[in-house]
């Protein structure tokens, strides 16, 4: 009976620590160097997709590399969240422009 108490007193505990941890991360409050800030999270969502993109090309023999993010798929089916993902990064949704030559690839 004691066990009981005692596991349902910790998980509670438990609950109430991860409970407060999920609501610090979320609020909108000024500190912005958590990476699970949703802003955070998109940019390194998007700075992924542009490095898989970009590996893409240079695998396929593409020396020019990406040129943009293709995000037409994401806008036919959800023009408002991509809007807001745009709104929430500070602007237009784009890889940052990267060459990769002689001198900075290893070889």
């Amino acid at each position: 009976m004691r066990a009981r108490l005692m596991m349902k007193v910790m998980s509670l505990l438990v609950m109430v620590v991860l409970t407060v941890i999920s609501a610090r991360s979320c609020s909108g409050g000024s500190d912005h160097s958590s990476p699970l800030d949703p802003t955070n999270v998109a940019r390194n969502g998007i700075a992924g997709l542009c490095a898989n993109q970009q590996a893409t090309a240079t695998a396929s023999g593409d020396g020019a590399g990406s040129q943009g993010l293709d995000l037409s798929q994401a806008a036919a089916g959800n023009p408002a969240g991509l809007n807001a993902l745009s709104q929430a990064l500070g602007g237009q949704v784009s890889c940052p422009t990267t060459t990769v030559g002689p001198d900075n690839n290893g070889g």
